[in-house]
C-alpha cells in the first residue's frame, strides 16, 4: 500500500469516527436521559440554550432519577433551575475531578455575581457537605475514555445540595455530556438559605444587627456561619452591641470563596476590617480556630461556608507597661557606717610593719 493510499484510509477513518458522533438528544437517550431529552424538546428555551454554539458541557439527569416524558413548556422558575445543567465551556472529568474541586460557570445568568453567571462547584475531598466521610457512593464510569475515576464525583449547588456524577464523558456533536443523579438546586438569598438549613440564630442575629437586606443584595460575597450551638456556647445574643461587628466578622465581601479558592495561608480581609486566615489540613478546612462543616453553599450571590465555632482573632499586640526603676541597693551586703579608729588601725599597721622590715 502506498504513501497516498494510507492518507485516504486514515482520512476516512477520522470521517467515519466524526459521523458516529449523535447529536445532544440521540446521544442522551442513548445513555439513559430520555427524560431530560424530552425536557429539552419541550422548551423553546432551553432548545436554544442547548445549541453546540452556547454549550460543550451538559449534565444530563439520568431516567432513574425521575422526571417525565410528557413534553410541556416549563416554567420560569424550572427554566432558570434547567440552566444550570449547562454549561459553555468543555468540562471534561479529568478537569472536574481535581483535588479540592473546580468552579463550573453555568447558563443561568440571573445571578448577582456582578454580571457573571451562577456557578457548581464540585467538591473531590473524601468528606460528604456535612463532614461525613463517603461510603457507598457510586463510581464514575468513561464511555469515551479508557480510565476509570475511582470514588464519586459531587456537584454542589444551591442550599448545599449535591448530586453525584454516575457516568462521565459521554461524547456528543457539541461536546461531552456527564449523566448526574439528580437536578441542581436553584440558589437562594442567603436569608432564604439560612432559614431553610435551620440557622437560626445567624438569621436572628443578622436581622436584629440590619444586615439581612445588605447580604442578600451585595454583589459577590462570602458567609462564615458559625451553627447554633457555636453561638450558644459564646452566649451571643442580638442586645449585645458587639454582636453586629462579630457578624461582619464572619463576612468576605467582593471576594467568592468556593472551595478551590480557599487555599492554605490565605489571608481574607472581613467586613468588620480583620483578617481571617485559612488553614488547610489534609480535606479540613478551617478559618481562624473554626472548622468548615459543611462548605460550597452556594448563594444567589456567593457562597456560604458552616462552621463549627464562631471566628476568634488573637487580641491586638499592645505596649508592654513601662517598667518601674527601683534604685540600686547594692549586691545584698549590709552597708555600715565608715569606722575611723578602725581606719587609724589598718594605717598605722601597715606604717609599722614598713618600719619594722626596712
Amino acid at each position: 500500500m502506498n504513501r497516498q493510499s494510507v492518507l485516504i484510509l486514515l482520512s476516512l477513518l477520522v470521517l467515519e469516527s466524526f459521523a458516529q458522533v449523535p447529536g445532544l438528544l440521540d446521544a442522551l437517550r442513548k445513555s439513559g436521559a430520555s427524560k431530560f431529552a424530552a425536557s429539552i424538546e419541550s422548551d423553546a428555551t432551553i432548545a436554544n440554550l442547548a445549541q453546540p454554539s452556547q454549550v460543550q458541557t451538559v449534565f444530563a439527569v439520568s431516567d432513574d432519577a425521575g422526571g417525565s416524558n410528557v413534553k410541556r413548556q416549563l416554567s420560569p422558575a424550572e427554566e432558570q433551575q434547567s440552566s444550570l445543567q449547562f454549561s459553555g465551556g468543555l468540562n471534561h472529568l479529568n478537569a472536574l475531578n481535581k483535588r479540592p474541586g473546580a468552579v463550573v460557570p453555568t447558563k443561568n445568568n440571573v445571578a448577582n455575581l456582578g454580571g457573571k453567571p451562577q456557578n457548581i462547584v464540585t467538591d473531590t475531598r473524601n468528606t460528604t457537605g456535612n463532614g461525613v466521610t463517603k461510603r457507598g457512593a457510586p463510581l464514575i464510569q468513561r464511555q469515551s475514555l479508557n480510565t476509570t475515576v475511582l470514588g464519586s464525583l459531587r456537584i454542589f449547588s444551591g442550599l448545599g445540595n449535591s448530586v453525584s456524577v454516575t457516568t462521565g464523558d459521554i461524547a456528543y456533536d457539541g461536546g461531552v455530556i456527564h449523566i448526574v443523579d439528580g437536578y441542581f438546586t436553584l440558589p437562594r438569598t442567603l436569608s432564604a438559605t439560612t432559614l431553610a438549613l435551620g440557622h437560626n440564630t445567624f438569621t436572628a442575629l443578622t436581622n436584629s444587627s440590619d444586615l439581612t437586606a445588605e447580604l442578600d443584595s451585595a454583589a459577590g460575597i462570602t458567609i462564615f456561619i458559625p451553627t447554633n450551638a457555636a453561638f450558644a456556647a459564646k452566649n451571643v445574643s442580638s442586645s449585645d452591641p458587639t454582636t453586629p461587628s462579630l457578624i461582619d466578622g464572619h463576612i468576605v465581601p467582593n471576594f467568592v470563596g468556593y472551595v478551590p479558592a480557599l487555599t492554605d495561608g490565605a489571608k481574607l480581609l472581613t467586613q468588620a476590617g480583620t483578617t481571617v486566615t485559612v488553614t488547610v489540613q489534609g480535606d479540613d478546612i478551617f478559618i481562624n480556630n473554626a472548622k468548615i462543616l459543611a462548605s460550597n453553599v452556594i448563594l444567589e450571590n456567593g457562597v456560604a461556608h458552616v462552621l463549627d465555632q464562631i471566628i476568634s482573632f488573637a487580641p491586638d499586640a499592645t505596649p508592654s507597661p513601662t517598667p518601674t526603676i527601683v534604685p540600686f541597693k547594692g549586691t545584698g551586703l549590709s552597708a555600715r557606717p565608715v569606722d575611723t579608729f578602725q581606719v587609724f588601725l589598718v594605717f598605722f599597721s601597715f606604717a609599722f610593719c614598713v618600719v619594722l622590715f626596712y
